[in-house]
């Protein structure tokens, strides 16, 4: 990031609002999910945690696995 800032000769203000509306945006997206992770804790049963994070954990491997075949492969 800080390449691109210096590569294409932004100044001081313009960095400033780059990376102050990069830091804005991953506030006002983050916020929401803890606000509603909060609110859910109480209501997933302990069995539902553990069969969402198999599923991700499989999702991540399949993805991982077709981003290596993808990149080798072409």
């Amino acid at each position: 990031m800080s390449t691109n800032v210096i590569g294409r000769n932004i100044n001081g203000l313009q960095t400033i609002l780059l990376f102050g509306s990069i830091l804005l945006t991953i506030i006002f997206t983050d916020t929401p999910k803890v606000v509603l992770a909060k609110l859910i804790r109480n209501r997933i049963k302990g069995h539902y945690v553990i069969l969402i994070n198999r599923i991700a954990g499989i999702a991540l491997i399949f993805f991982g696995i077709l981003l290596v075949f993808r990149t080798s492969f072409t």
